[in-house]
């Protein structure tokens, strides 16, 4: 589900695991700009709106590279993985405790991923950026880091809400002294792919 307008520019694709709140802490607003999203394109950005701690994060690695990146964020696309506002868990812990024992309930949940991830990736492919972002471990299983037959970098990163510095990131195993050092990881992730891309 698209998160913000289509710009003509299409220089950057960020595309995150899952819809969490639009409005942090209110799930009767959050629900309404769902509601509005069902309709088609969105006229807000709400990758750029802060009204949310990943918006503001994420904004925040990419002023950290200086003016031209955040101007590249300010007209960046945003797309999730799934298109289901699930809130901050994917799946929500009651649905995973059901999906335990109720195995056509996690046929179905593993269907309805599928064709979310099949549609992205062809939304991803007919915008065809220069640098399609991908955040958070999910949405990293879309593409694999590097060039794609499309012409475009796909650059993989850890999504702004992992904050989880003492565990040791894959494939690599990446290890960090402190949450500041993970977050500056971040802002060096998205500037190899601005770099590989072109971008700046």
């Amino acid at each position: 589900i698209l998160q913000t307008k289509i710009y003509e520019e299409k220089e950057i694709k960020i595309v995150g695991n899952n819809n969490s709140w639009f409005v942090p802490g209110n799930m009767r607003e959050s629900l309404k700009v769902v509601k509005g999203l069902k309709k088609g394109i969105p006229e807000d950005n709400f990758l750029t709106k802060d009204e949310s701690d990943y918006s503001r994060d994420l904004r925040s690695y990419f002023e950290i590279l200086g003016e031209d990146s955040k101007k590249l964020f300010e007209r960046a696309i945003g797309i999730n993985r799934f298109w289901i506002q699930t809130g901050p868990k994917c799946p929500p812990t009651e649905l995973e405790i059901e999906m335990k024992s109720n195995f056509a309930l996690k046929n179905e949940w593993k269907i309805l991923q599928e064709k979310c991830e099949k549609w992205t990736r062809e939304i991803i492919e007919l915008i065809n950026p220069q640098l399609l972002l991908l955040l958070s471990g999910a949405a990293q299983k879309l593409y694999p880091e590097g060039s794609h037959n499309n012409g475009f970098w796909v650059q993989h990163c850890p999504a702004p809400s992992f904050k989880r510095y003492k565990q040791k990131l894959k494939p690599d195993y990446f290890e960090f002294k402190s949450l500041d050092e993970l977050e500056k990881f971040k802002a060096i992730k998205i500037k190899n792919g601005l770099e590989k891309s072109g971008l700046i």
